[in-house]
C-alpha cells in the first residue's frame, strides 16, 4: 500500500510537471512568433522572418498540444477502457505536419525572392535578436526533454524536438545575419533555405513516430524484458506463460498469463498476483495497468 501510494504521488507530480511544461511551451512560442516577426520587419532579416513563420505555425499546434496533455490524463471509461493517452500522438502528428508544411512554403518563397533579386542586407540588431531566440529555444528544449523523459509523453517529446529545431534554426540565422551584415548579402537567404530543409527532415521524423504511436504496437523489447525479470524473481520457477501489452499514450497496459500449482488456494494465488503487480509497478517505469490471470498447472 505504501509503495502504491508513493507511486500515485510521483504520478501526480509528473502530471503537474507536464501541465506546467505545456503551458511554458505555449507562451514561449507566442513570444518567439511576435518577437521574431517584429525584429524581422525592423532589421530586414529573411532568416528572422523564417523563424517567426515557424513559430506562428507552432502557436496553433502548441495550443492543441497543451490541450492533449489535459485530455490524456482523463481516467479510463467503459467506452475507452485504455484511457485517452493516444490523443498525444494526434497532437505530435499535427506538430510534424505543420512543421513540414510551413517549412516547404517558406522554402519556395525564399527561392523566388533570390531569383527576383530581392536580397538586402539585414541590420546589426538582427544578430542580437537571433542570439536571444536561440538561447530561449534551447533552454525550453532542455526543460521539455526532461519532462518528457519523466512522463514518457510523445506530445511533450515532440514539443521538445520542435524547440531544438528552433534553437538550431536560430543559430543558423545568427550565422547568416552576421555574414550578410559583413558583406555577403545572400548569406541570410541561404541560411533561411538551410533552416527550411532541416525543419522538413525533423518534421517528417515527428510524423513517423506519431503514426507508429497511433498504431497498436506491442510492448517495447526493453519493457517486456524488465517485466519478465520481475516475474522471474516474484513467481515460482517457469510460471510465466505469456506477456501481452500495448502503449496507451505515455504509459503501457500489461496483460500476463501465469501458471501456478493447481493445489494453491485462491487466497494464496491472489496474494501472489498482487505482489507481482506491485513489483512491476515499482521496478518497471511507465506502467499504467497490470492485468494478470492464472491457470492451474497440469501435469
Amino acid at each position: 500500500m505504501i509503495v502504491a501510494a508513493k507511486k500515485q504521488y510521483r504520478r501526480a507530480q509528473c502530471i503537474g510537471c507536464a501541465d506546467g511544461a505545456a503551458r511554458l511551451d505555449f507562451f514561449v512560442v507566442i513570444f518567439k512568433a511576435l518577437f521574431g516577426g517584429s525584429m524581422g520587419v525592423l532589421t530586414g532579416s529573411v532568416g528572422l522572418h523564417a523563424v517567426a513563420l515557424l513559430a506562428s505555425g507552432d502557436v496553433l499546434s502548441k495550443g492543441i498540444n497543451w490541450l492533449s496533455v489535459f485530455i490524456a490524463k482523463k481516467p479510463a471509461t467503459a467506452r475507452f477502457p485504455y484511457g485517452y493517452g493516444k490523443v498525444q500522438f494526434l497532437s505530435a502528428l499535427l506538430i510534424g505536419v505543420l512543421l513540414v508544411g510551413g517549412a516547404t512554403f517558406f522554402f519556395f518563397r525564399s527561392v523566388q525572392q533570390i531569383q527576383m533579386g530581392q536580397v538586402i542586407p539585414p541590420k546589426g540588431l538582427a544578430i542580437l535578436a537571433a542570439l536571444l531566440l536561440a538561447l530561449t529555444s534551447e533552454i525550453v528544449h532542455r526543460i521539455l526533454r526532461s519532462t518528457a523523459d519523466c512522463n514518457n509523453s510523445a506530445a511533450i517529446r515532440a514539443a521538445a524536438a520542435d524547440n531544438r529545431v528552433d534553437a538550431i534554426s536560430s543559430v543558423m540565422v545568427l550565422i547568416g545575419t552576421f555574414l550578410a551584415y559583413n558583406g555577403w548579402v545572400i548569406a541570410d537567404h541561404l541560411m533561411a533555405l538551410g533552416v527550411m530543409i532541416f525543419v522538413v527532415k525533423i518534421g517528417w521524423g515527428i510524423v513517423s513516430e506519431a503514426v507508429q504511436g497511433l498504431l497498436d504496437f506491442g510492448l517495447p523489447v526493453e519493457v517486456e524484458q524488465s517485466i519478465r525479470k520481475v516475474c522471474a524473481v516474484t513467481l515460482p520457477f517457469d510460471a510465466l506463460r505469456c506477456v501481452y501489452g500495448r502503449r496507451i499514450g505515455d504509459s503501457f497496459a500489461v496483460d500476463l498469463e501465469i501458471e501456478l500449482p493447481g493445489d494453491l488456494s485462491l487466497f494464496e494465488a491472489n496474494a501472489t498476483l498482487e505482489d507481482l503487480k506491485q513489483n512491476i509497478h515499482t521496478h518497471v517505469p511507465h506502467i499504467e495497468t497490470v492485468h494478470a490471470t492464472f491457470l492451474p498447472r497440469t501435469l
